[in-house]
């Protein structure tokens, strides 16, 4: 099929593993491609709006996601990459997730994965990022319509993303990726591009699929999956349609322990962020001051009875010889248990030949287990004035006869708020001959010793098990069709998201187990003997509901469209919309929560609730301007209360002088108002990573000094003082076929975002990266009399300008064979440039590609390339294919211990699957996700950022490994 507008050719969206039948014409398109690609250097790219070939047989007009205005789907002038229902089961994804992570228009930056939201607090959601923009710029729609964000636990770009795991893969018809900015069309919030989620409708029959899988190296990581769809009546017959889809899905956990390549304690990499809240527990020696004075123990010395026979929970440490370390990933799920329960109702009633009522509700369960390490106990963790646990110590220090009444005398001891676990030498456990040697006795006798300050981990009560449990549901009617040449579209739509969580196991209440843990009836180096006592430690733990969240979207929409007249160079088309919505947010936590007693948990959150009205409209406007030459120009407007209001611009053109090559271009502007999470998150409390240096405090690196390895404590939340960030994008590229079934797309992008919105403001590792970024944002960080930290401001904040550009590039060949088809398919994104600039310094840009990202809260790397390749041979009922995915390496984050700077590896892997009809109504397909059980690289830097998890960059890393699946579908 050519590139023309012939009526008689038009289609429905392509097969994506089919190239275009472009006539052929190869020199000249081949040099102004490769010209058009070089001026495109700094540009924005776009990635073929057809990923596809078009069936053979005539078809209706459609709308193409990035243009309200129907016509047929042959090359627009925005990029807009399809993936079939095919192209979906031939990646052997069960879910959303796993399908979107490796296309390369896609980042592990600002994307988030549940394993990296294990300790968050923010719940458990899965969301997508675009460019490496983040997933709250990336705008996600199904069936072209809004869905609630996610909202589960607070702030965050989680807060203000929509859950992708909540939409079923076995309901898709196709998935339309529009990579290049949509803010006229769909919303100004479409910075980054958007995921159109197509569902399918107009169903007749009955599809069955189940699916069984597992990694060969086992520990954990089986799926089981289930689905079914059905539907009866023909809309074009009938007059009616009813569809029902239902589908279950299972992962199974992989912690930590169950896999080599996980780990923060990597020496042979000059790498140590393990941590120092551990068991054996480390002590916290007052040194040469008050009335103990050993010169060999400088002030501020930890160290522990145990070290040296750490184990088994804990570490014997090269780098800290004296204490114990502690490192979290074996006892973290890599994997978290995940179960979702899906359904989806869809029904249409015909009123006539032109025009229907449609209607879909649907209901998505995801309930996700996690699973992290016991919960620190010690000194540095803050509690709230009023909690009765700072009256209960300051009532000992106070007492004659307590046992910490002449440690409160003789030496400086921890603040009673401050959450300590003091040891009395009255323990059955008190470590006498490690006292004597640190000069912590006056005498041969425990009673001659003061009591010891200690750094615990709380392996009484054991690990942290978290349940959440996402209910997202989805009502909308709505009427379409056309009346006297006018296309309309009018719904009304409900979409929340509400989320609970519980905790499930070993979260202490800080008022009942301090003050028994100071009896020191509970051993912190070792077994307990009394059995009675782990019992009463367990019943002083928080089990229940912590925390619930809603978040909801009400909307009432409309879109009208017709073909105005005709020119001698085509139609003149326009577009008119407009939408009214309700966003609302309520955060609900327990009352533990809010009065911060909760060990674990961040600290304290207050109950928030938060709604605002937008009103939007646009217009767009479709006319050849001279021959061959098309305009689409648009133009919405939005107002969002209590913040303000924006009119936005859009325009495209797309040239094809020949039906074998096309030219296109856009620019635009964009206006993301900050959510209501960015907004009114509540406040709350974290701590650094494991291993976060103060180099103020320790300018020179020293294991025995607490600020040379240690975890802060952090201040989160939303800021209702936040501005909306503004942005212009850009696009210019070219689609050709040199030669019969040779297909080129290359299309170069440019993003410039400026008062961007920093979920979590300014990092800590940014802050404290060095004495002078330290000095320089001193304003975020509080200290005490003496220097030390007690807490870094990381609440929501505008903070920079950015410039992002790279190239998409898709080549597609079709082979027709004596016996059988080959297709081949090579697609990859390549940046020019991710800079940012930082308020503090501006007009100077760091250029962030292939370099760990430090100047907001995301996590991730965005890599110069990343490609997939594809070989797929069918044969009548037989297809095999083989698919590579590559991500170039990038620099890691400088050695912990060693300040060696090094590369993590490139990272290949290859997915097999063959598919074989078995009749009409039956098909097998098996497969093998990373076909040579190729480990993740080594990375430092996810090891150094705020995720317990260490090792490799989970955002990207598949911690399976090599992954046997098998699938049976059934259709009649």
């Amino acid at each position: 099929m050519c590139l023309t507008h012939d009526k008689r050719q038009r289609s429905r969206r392509r097969d994506a593993t089919k190239g275009y039948r472009m006539n052929t014409s190869k020199a000249v398109a081949y040099a102004v491609s490769l010209a058009i690609a070089a001026a495109a250097a700094p540009a924005l790219a776009a990635d073929n709006a057809a990923d596809a070939t078009a069936s053979t047989s005539e078809l209706q007009e459609v709308v193409v996601t990035g243009t309200s205005i129907k016509g047929v789907n042959a090359e627009t002038s925005l990029p807009v990459q399809v993936l079939s229902s095919e192209d979906v089961a031939r990646t052997g994804a069960t879910n959303i997730q796993q399908l979107l992570s490796n296309l390369p228009a896609t980042s592990s930056l600002g994307a988030i994965t549940p394993a990296e939201a294990t300790g968050a607090g923010t719940g458990a959601i899965a969301t997508i990022s675009l460019r490496g923009l983040g997933s709250d710029r990336t705008l996600v729609l199904i069936n072209g319509q809004r869905s609630s964000v996610y909202g589960g636990g607070g702030g965050g770009a989680g807060g203000s993303s929509v859950d992708i795991s909540s939409i079923p893969i076995a309901a898709l018809e196709r998935v339309e990726i529009l990579k290049d900015g949509a803010s006229a069309i769909y919303g100004s919030d479409a910075i980054a591009g958007v995921v159109n989620f197509i569902l399918k409708s107009d169903y007749q029959g009955f599809t069955a699929t189940v699916y069984g899988g597992t990694p060969t190296m086992g520990g954990g990581g089986s799926e089981e999956m289930a689905s079914i769809f059905t539907g009866i009546g023909d809309i074009k017959s009938d007059g009616w349609n009813i569809n029902l889809g239902v589908n279950y899905d299972h992962v199974g956990q992989i912690l930590g322990d169950r896999r080599s390549f996980a780990g923060r304690y990597q020496p042979q990499y000059g790498n140590d962020v393990t941590s120092s809240f551990a068991f054996p527990a480390n002590v916290q020696v007052p040194g040469s001051h008050g009335t103990f004075v050993n010169a060999d123990f400088p002030k501020g010395t930890t160290a522990s009875p145990g070290a040296g026979a750490c184990g088994p929970d804990s570490l014997n440490d090269v780098n800290f010889p004296t204490q114990c370390r502690f490192d979290n990933t074996g006892f973290d799920d890599l994997e978290p248990d995940v179960t979702k329960l899906g359904f989806m109702l869809q029904a249409d009633l015909a009123l006539n030949d032109t025009n229907k009522l449609y209607s879909l509700a649907s209901f998505a369960q995801v309930r996700t287990i996690t699973q992290v390490q016991p919960v620190p106990l010690s000194y540095g963790n803050p509690l709230l004035a009023g909690n009765p646990y700072i009256a209960y110590l300051q009532n000992q220090y106070n007492t004659p006869g307590s046992p910490f009444y002449q440690y409160n005398l003789i030496n400086p001891s921890p603040a009673p708020g401050t959450g300590a676990f003091l040891l009395p030498n009255t323990s059955p456990y008190y470590p006498l001959a490690f006292s004597e040697s640190h000069g912590l006795c006056t005498g041969a006798a425990a009673s001659s010793c003061q009591p010891l300050n200690l750094i615990y981990r709380d392996f009484a009560d054991g690990d942290r098990v978290t349940e959440d449990v996402a209910n997202t549901t989805r009502l909308v009617g709505g009427i379409k069709g056309n009346v006297s040449g006018f296309d309309y579209d009018a719904y009304l739509l409900f979409s929340s998201s509400a989320v609970y969580e519980d905790l499930d196991h070993g979260f202490a209440l800080y008022s009942l187990i301090m003050p028994l843990l100071d009896q020191g009836n509970i051993n912190p180096f070792g077994p307990t003997t009394d059995q009675s006592q782990i019992a009463a430690a367990q019943q002083d733990t928080f089990l229940g509901q912590d925390f619930r969240s809603r978040t909801s979207l009400s909307s009432g929409n409309f879109t009208v469209s017709r073909e105005l007249f005709q020119t001698a160079w085509g139609p003149v088309a326009a577009a008119l919309g407009g939408e009214v919505r309700r966003e609302t947010y309520d955060y609900v936590p327990a009352l533990a929560i809010q009065t911060g007693n909760i060990a674990g948990e961040g600290g304290n959150a207050l109950p928030v609730y938060a709604t605002r009205d937008v009103e939007s409209a646009y217009f767009e406007f479709n006319t050849p301007i001279l021959p061959d030459l098309i305009l689409d120009a648009a133009v919405r407007y939005d107002n969002y209360q209590r913040i303000g209001d924006s009119v936005n611009p859009k325009g495209s053109l797309k040239w094809q002088p020949t039906d074998w090559f096309l030219l296109r271009g856009s620019a635009g502007t964009g206006f993301r108002a900050p959510s209501l999470t960015d907004l009114y998150a509540p406040q709350t409390r974290s701590v650094t990573g494991n291993g976060t240096r103060d180099p103020i405090q320790c300018a020179v690196f020293s294991a025995s000094n607490p600020a040379c390895s240690f975890q802060f404590t952090t201040i989160l939340g939303g800021n209702p003082n936040l501005t909306p960030e503004k942005s212009n994008q850009y696009s210019l590229g070219t689609v050709f076929q040199p030669i019969k079934n040779f297909t080129i797309d290359l299309d170069s992008w440019w993003i410039f975002i400026r008062n961007t919105i920093v979920d979590g403001g300014l990092p800590y590792t940014t802050i404290l990266a060095n004495a002078t970024t330290a000095t320089e944002f001193a304003d975020l960080v509080t200290r005490d009399a003496n220097g030390n930290i007690v807490s870094i401001s990381q609440q929501n904040s505008n903070l920079f300008k950015s410039a992002v550009s790279g190239l998409d590039m898709d080549f597609k060949y079709l082979f027709d064979l004596p016996v059988g088809r080959l297709t081949a398919d090579y697609n990859g994104t390549y940046y020019y440039k991710f800079a940012v600039e930082l308020v503090t310094n501006q007009g100077d840009y760091t250029n962030f590609i292939d370099q760990p990202y430090t100047v907001s809260g995301s996590i991730g790397v965005v890599t110069r390339y990343r490609s997939n390749a594809l070989l797929d041979y069918s044969l009548s009922d037989f297809d095999v294919s083989l698919i590579q995915h590559y991500q170039k390496r990038y620099h890691d984050a400088p050695s912990s211990i060693t300040g060696v700077s090094r590369f993590v590896g490139d990272y290949t892997t290859y997915d097999l699957q063959g598919s074989y009809r078995l009749d009409k109504n039956t098909s097998f397909t098996l497969g093998v996700i990373n076909l040579f059980n190729t480990p993740p690289p080594y990375a430092n830097y996810a090891a150094s950022a705020n995720n317990f998890i260490g090792g490799y960059d989970i955002n990207y890393g598949d911690p399976r490994g090599e992954f046997v699946y098998a699938r049976v579908t059934w259709k009649f």
